[in-house]
């Protein structure tokens, strides 16, 4: 797979709109409890489309504003580069719409605190200048790589050896956090720890290093928490890019949630007996079928972004508590597809 496409100025709003139209397309020819349900979920399509347009506009309006200061104006156009780069990220690599939710709003809390640490910085204090100068070029170098080492095959021998050797997710990360030296359960370490914990795993692979040891966040915690996300989600790749699911666990899922959706334990349920080995557990199937997608099928539904969330919090800890969520299961747009096909018309 080659590296995602950087789209800019009309190009990306223009990928931006016609993934929000093949979403909606797709969530209108699904079979919903009601038409309110229906709303809701076509609702969350469209306050994806404005979040993305709010990302874009923002941070141009701090580039604007901060034009003609020379201490800013490099710090605001750092900040801009990381909102855009994460902004394709979000719409090429983040097919299920229900996650690119969370990302956004991780994208656009970190992007905030970074604004408002830029509107109040002293341009006298050097200390804090350089503090944040460098915490928006760390993130805006942290989008680069992760657009350079999307879906990379640096990692296939990695990935082939995790599953020839029967590891588990959970076992992956707890290998890695003991190289570290990291004590106690995964979900106890501070976030920083666990994001290099996830970065150690996608150095291991050959996929090379997505983030710096040291991270500068005299902006906030909020930048951290959008990174452990953004390696987790690479990690979940590297970790099952060789587990080839097949055909019948989807169509036994789309059965199951193909009037009206169905619960999660449900779905679950009757997938389970089609997979095998590491394969046959629902933290395997649900973070598959949400992440990367079953066979091209994806599961939403708006507990999405909490369960990914607790997943990477974890360290893969499947919380049972969303069984009883009520999910649907369909195939939604290829945003890299799209990006590649904007950018050769």
């Amino acid at each position: 797979m080659a590296p995602l496409l950087l789209l800019q100025g009309d190009e990306l709003r223009k990928l931006a709109i016609l993934v929000r139209n093949q979403e909606v397309d797709i969530l209108g020819n699904l079979t919903f409890q009601s038409e309110q349900e229906q709303a809701k979920y076509l609702r969350n399509v469209g306050d994806n489309y404005h979040a993305t347009l709010k990302l874009l506009d923002d941070a141009d309006g701090i580039k604007q504003m901060f034009k003609d200061d020379e201490t800013k104006s490099s710090i605001a156009h750092e900040t801009y580069s990381y909102v855009e780069k994460a902004v394709n990220i979000s719409l090429q690599a983040v097919r299920n719409y229900a996650l690119r939710t969370n990302y956004l709003s991780k994208i656009g809390a970190h992007s905030k605190d970074i604004f408002e640490a830029l509107k109040t910085l002293d341009p006298e204090n050097v200390t804090n200048v350089a503090r944040l100068a460098k915490e928006a070029n760390q993130y805006n170098e942290s989008m680069q790589q992760v657009m350079l080492n999307h879906q990379s095959p640096a990692s296939r021998n990695f990935s082939k050896w995790l599953k020839e050797s029967g590891t588990k997710f959970e076992d992956l990360v707890t290998r890695y956090q003991n190289k570290r030296g990291f004590s106690g359960l995964f979900k106890n370490l501070t976030d920083e720890e666990k994001l290099l914990v996830y970065n150690d795993i996608i150095v291991a692979s050959g996929r090379g290093s997505v983030v710096a040891d040291t991270l500068s966040t005299i902006s906030g915690v909020a930048g951290i928490l959008f990174l452990i996300l953004a390696t987790g989600v690479i990690v979940w790749d590297i970790f099952t890019s060789e587990h080839v699911l097949q055909t019948v666990t989807k169509d036994v899922m789309v059965t199951v949630a193909t009037v009206g959706g169905a619960m999660v334990g449900q779905v679950v349920g009757a997938a389970l007996p089609t997979l095998a080995g590491v394969e046959a557990s629902a933290l395997f199937l649900m973070a598959t079928a949400v992440i990367g997608s079953v066979v091209g099928a994806f599961v939403v539904g708006a507990f999405v972004g909490w369960l990914v969330d607790h997943i990477f919090s974890s360290g893969g800890h499947y919380p049972h508590n969303t069984d009883n969520h009520t999910c649907y299961v369909a195939p939604l747009p290829d945003g890299e597809a799209i990006a590649r096909q904007i950018v050769h018309q």
